[in-house]
């Protein structure tokens, strides 16, 4: 879904062709929403065969195959409206892999999870580092400055609060105040 939300709302005011929707979700919306290339292809298939998108014309640079470009239709006007009214309201409780992994964390040796928690915590750093990077390279001048802004602050601080729980973690580790193996 979010996929065809993104595509919808990326051509309902510009005409566009898959490799420059690829463009734009890199460089403006950012890697949080990992659209993996492939998927925009099918996606755009799957739009137009239900009529949210249509073809607007085909576009060929040198001896590159033609690249057909799209547009919405009123029906995909419609169709992303009530897509983004649904992903607005709806909030999901997030399931976390990591979770199964700590149920189990006593069936490693103690300086083996120390050495992962470690690992894990330079990870989120880095994320945290990257993401706060991205932030002071915004342009306040553009017309998504202050979108990217909230999307990329939503980001920032989900980081800081997980960098500071597995922080508490691995001090409650570090110190043993732990339970013994499920």
């Amino acid at each position: 879904m979010i996929t065809q939300l993104v595509i919808l709302g990326l051509i309902k005011n510009r005409f566009l062709y898959g490799y420059q929707i690829n463009q734009i979700i890199r460089e403006e919306l950012g890697e949080g929403f990992n659209i993996a290339f492939g998927s925009i292809y099918f996606a755009l298939g799957r739009l137009a065969a239900k009529g949210f998108i249509k073809k607007a014309g085909e576009h060929k640079e040198g001896g590159r195959p033609s690249r057909i470009i799209y547009t919405i239709t009123d029906l995909g006007k419609l169709k992303f409206r009530s897509m983004l009214r649904e992903v607005l309201e709806i909030w999901e409780n997030i399931r976390f892999p990591f979770d199964a992994g700590l149920y189990f964390m006593n069936s490693l040796e103690s300086d083996d999870l120390k050495v992962l928690i470690g690992r894990r915590i330079s990870r989120i750093e880095n994320a945290l580092s990257e993401a706060k990077e991205k932030f002071s390279e915004i342009d306040p001048n553009t017309e998504i400055s202050d979108i990217n802004e909230i999307i990329i602050d939503h980001s920032i601080i989900h980081l800081e609060t997980e960098l500071a729980w597995i922080k508490e973690l691995a001090i409650k580790i570090e110190k043993k105040q732990l339970q013994k193996e499920v």
